[in-house]
């Protein structure tokens, strides 16, 4: 990657000058990169740091474009980039300024955000409604690359087997959500296991139970009101109309039939 973020390069060679490829002599020889991004000129991009130009008739110019900013790296590929030709007629490689383009969107709209701990762990857990298995589930910190602003609707959802487990035990799953796409998934591993008197459970018991039926509230949610949800939801509001559309008919049926009762009997 040091050689590919590189202006030019200098190294031995081999040359040779005869039909039968017999090499002549040894020397120095000096190579410079055709990466428009890294030289200085009209295309240079500050953050390029390579990597690889390419032609062939099938692919046309291509690019494999590489830039680092911020702590951010992000990589645009380009294919059968077409010529460019200015009002004075001179041609120019739309390669660059669409690698640049690419590069500049993805460092304007995008970046690396750190899952907080508490989202990461769940700590004293009762399992399996039990009254003495009390487990610590933890985790390190996971940084996950999001949209900017999307780090604001991150949903968690936990998955978890049936206890007892012993420690190092993978207990479940714990999967992360942006817009109802997933974005993140771990497992959830016993790192610590007490087994307390059961009238001494702790302040709360139950928090593990609570959090799950936070998280498959959240999930349901999350699918109700999904756009794969929509045909359900006419198809309900259709039955629900019918139901009440008979409800009616055959509330006008009972009062004919009282009314035509009294007109008879008097």
């Amino acid at each position: 990657m040091r050689m590919a973020g590189a202006q030019n390069f200098s190294g031995p060679s081999a040359v040779s000058d005869n039909p039968e490829h017999m090499i002549v002599h040894y020397g120095t020889h000096v190579w410079t990169t055709r990466n428009e991004l890294i030289l200085q000129g009209e295309h240079h991009f500050p953050y390029a740091t390579g990597l690889r130009t390419g032609w062939n008739d099938q692919a046309g110019f291509s690019l494999i474009a590489t830039a680092t900013k911020d702590g951010v790296d992000l990589i645009a590929v380009i294919s059968n980039s077409p010529l460019l030709v200015d009002e004075e007629g001179n041609e120019t490689q739309a390669r660059w300024s669409d690698a640049r383009n690419l590069l500049e969107y993805g460092f304007d709209n995008f970046h690396h955000y750190t899952l907080d701990r508490g989202l990461l762990s769940f700590y004293r857990l009762a399992l399996g409604g039990g009254t003495s298995g009390m487990y610590e589930v933890v985790g390190e910190d996971v940084t996950v690359f999001v949209r900017k602003g999307d780090e604001n609707y991150i949903e968690r959802n936990v998955v978890y087997y049936d206890a007892p487990f012993e420690i190092g035990e993978i207990i479940g799953s714990m999967l992360f959500y942006v817009h109802g796409e997933q974005i993140y998934a771990r497992p959830l591993v016993v790192v610590n296991k007490n087994y307390i008197p059961a009238s001494n459970q702790g302040e709360n018991p139950n928090e593990y139970n609570e959090m799950s039926d936070q998280s498959r509230t959240s999930s349901f949610i999350r699918t109700v009101f999904s756009l794969r949800a929509i045909p359900f939801w006419f198809v309900g509001v259709a039955l629900l109309l019918l139901v009440i559309y008979i409800k009616l008919k055959l509330a006008a049926h009972k009062r004919w039939r009282n009314d035509y009762s009294l007109s008879k009997r008097y």
